[in-house]
């Protein structure tokens, strides 16, 4: 049910609510009002009957006080009539309850009537007497059948005392007539409350169609706009989240990029580590060979015969050693280029920061170098190999010539001096290398900060996620307070289509999360 529907309902509730509040206090102050009128004139109308009965009373009073007789009197009082068709009548008892005069039962005149009772049980002819001593005069009800008729009904007697004979003068007028017209009345107010209350209803019922209608259109009004706003923050909300899935796809391929790139570097510096294994032994093996040349030129000082053979090996160890040393400076010249790829790889990752992907550039060419490193070390080892035979050569004719082969101790001084500078050029390329070796480790390190800036990014990015579908949640639920329909069927079709772009990114993001490698950098 949408939310127009909902507000037209409720409208038309409060209205009639209203409505029938209102006839329910008209209704109660009108009928208040005609029984207040009711027994307004009630009163009024009794007192009238009242009044009336007192003048009759004093009327037939001036006869007792004007006869000489008590038989003039009861004469007189009793042809006495009045009232409709005349039924109306006095009648006259002493203060010991014997009665003078009842036109209407003379077969009770000359009695005594104190035990006269009517319906409920009341001794009416001593009350009347007992009142008659205490005032004088005043007014009694009782019950007593009309004439002709069964049926005992209210009636209202005067009476006025006559002290001079102590007699008792009275006078009573039916209420039925009475309590007809008090009927009468209240059928007559009840029947104008009818047509009050009809009248009510059909104006409140004109007055609750505009109404519905002005409040459907105010709400139209008012709806629209909150509508518009929710699709807007629908189509929104279906940005943010093919947004957030594609930066959580990069963020998972930078991260991956990154694991493949700390590999890389790992293994560059593990060729590294070897290389400077290797340069350290080659700084001994010179070392050695220091120690070896010293040896020799004691021992062949006296190879005079030999010299000649001597200086073609020299000559040969001199070409040995400018290869050696040729290598070991293309091996520094390597070096060199190595550490400054290292830095330049550095910078530019630096300046990259997450998107940094020219670094695995970076890393192949110091791969390459360090492939380079090791063939120029490789070759090293041969040249050094070859060396050491022909030293051994060199050392087998010495053993030969050594009575001959004096002037050799010279030359052996310029062999030790260039194998100290093998050793000096081998010690400053491990210390290079150690640098080299400092850097890839810096490097590796701001690749793992780069791979867990990733994850940081990625799981920023999940919770972005999280915060969307709880939007487009209170979207749908506002929609279909709106649209109507808890369970959607009347959610227009573009946030539909937005569930569906949902969906179809979890499945990806899911997908992607189940292809991001299990191991992190190393």
């Amino acid at each position: 049910m949408g939310i127009i529907r909902k507000i037209n309902l409720l409208t038309i509730s409060v209205a009639v609510s209203v409505g029938l509040l209102s006839l329910a206090i008209s209704s109660r102050f009108l009928w208040k009002g005609g029984m207040e009128h009711i027994e307004s004139l009630r009163s009024k109308m009794r007192q009238e009957r009242e009044i009336k009965l007192k003048d009759l009373v004093d009327s037939a009073f001036s006869v007792l006080e004007n006869a000489n007789f008590y038989e003039d009197a009861v004469r007189s009082l009793g042809n006495m009539r009045f009232g409709e068709g005349r039924k109306n009548y006095f009648f006259v008892m002493d203060t010991d309850g014997l009665m003078y005069v009842h036109p209407e039962r003379p077969e009770l005149v000359g009695k005594v009537q104190v035990n006269l009772t009517d319906s409920e049980g009341r001794k009416i002819i001593q009350e009347i007497i007992r009142m008659a001593r205490e005032q004088g005069e005043g007014y009694y009800s009782y019950l007593w059948p009309k004439p002709g008729e069964d049926a005992p009904e209210s009636k209202l007697t005067y009476f006025k005392y006559h002290p001079k004979w102590k007699w008792i003068l009275c006078t009573g007028a039916y209420m039925s007539d009475l309590y007809q017209l008090e009927t009468d009345t209240e059928k007559r107010m009840a029947s104008g409350l009818r047509e009050l209350l009809m009248v009510q209803s059909i104006l409140i019922v004109g007055m609750l169609i505009p109404v519905v209608v002005i409040t459907f259109l105010v709400c139209r009004r008012l709806i629209r706009p909150i509508k518009d706003t929710v699709e807007t923050v629908q189509d929104s909300s279906g940005e943010v989240a093919s947004v957030s899935d594609q930066i959580a796809a990069s963020s998972q391929e930078v991260a991956r990029g990154a694991s493949r790139q700390a590999e890389s570097l790992t293994s560059a510096t593990d060729s590294l580590e070897t290389q400077l294994e290797m340069t350290q032994r080659t700084s001994r093996l010179a070392a050695d060979i220091r120690k070896l040349v010293g040896e020799t030129a004691i021992v062949v000082s006296n190879a005079g015969d030999s010299l000649t053979d001597l200086k073609q090996m020299v000559v040969a160890v001199s070409d040995a050693g400018a290869n050696a040393s040729s290598i070991i400076r293309t091996i520094d010249t390597i070096s060199s280029q190595t550490k400054l790829v290292a830095l330049n790889a550095s910078i530019e990752a630096a300046k990259l920061g997450e998107r940094g992907s020219g670094l695995g550039v970076v890393s192949e060419e110091i791969r390459n170098l360090a492939l380079r490193t090791t063939d120029a070390s490789k070759q090293t080892e041969t040249r050094i190999g070859e060396m050491l035979k022909r030293m051994e050569d060199a050392e087998m004719n010495l053993s030969r010539t050594q009575d001959v082969f004096s002037g050799l101790i010279e030359m052996t001084a310029k062999v030790r001096t260039l194998v100290e500078e093998i050793a000096t050029a081998s010690s400053l390329q491990a210390d290079g290398g150690e640098k080299i070796k400092s850097e890839m480790r810096q490097i590796e390190r701001v690749v793992e900060q780069n791979a867990a800036s990733s994850e940081e990014l990625a799981a920023t990015v999940e919770e972005m996620m999280l915060q969307a579908d709880h939007m487009r949640s209170a979207v749908g639920q506002l929609s279909g307070v709106l649209y109507g329909g808890p369970d959607g069927s009347r959610i227009p079709q573009a946030f539909r289509n937005h569930e569906e772009v949902k969906n179809e990114n979890s499945e990806k993001h899911s997908l992607g999360r189940s292809r991001q490698p299990q191991e992190g950098p190393p």
